[in-house]
């Protein structure tokens, strides 16, 4: 919370509620939540609230299940210098997705271990 230039000000209740929510979640979530450079820290000017960090937190939780499903997969985003390259090349089953944020991207297995 020392992140904050209003954290003093924090009634006792709000850091009791905020520890007990941020403890709630894995050790890996509650590092990204309070990661002053990329966390709740980075995208907060003051303290933030509790539904503000719920949803940082499944934000976090959905981007680490993308990460283990697409784990043996190659990843190509539309409009990318990657995808000019290799759509050309394109061979086997793929499947598309979207990408919040990011754009329309395919993904198919790889051989590589």
């Amino acid at each position: 919370m020392s992140a904050f230039p209003d954290y003093g000000k924090a009634p006792p209740e709000y850091l009791l509620t905020i520890t007990e929510l941020i403890a709630g979640y894995a050790d890996a979530v509650q590092k990204h939540i309070c990661d002053t450079r990329s966390g709740i820290p980075s995208r907060e000017n003051f303290l933030p609230s509790a539904k503000k960090i719920m949803d940082f937190a499944d934000e976090v939780i959905r981007h680490q299940e993308f990460q283990k499903k697409m784990k043996d997969k190659v990843v190509v985003l539309e409009g990318t210098p990657a995808w000019d390259a290799w759509k050309g090349m394109r061979q086997g089953s793929l499947t598309a997705f979207d990408i919040p944020g990011k754009g329309r991207g395919w993904y198919f297995p790889t051989e590589f271990p």
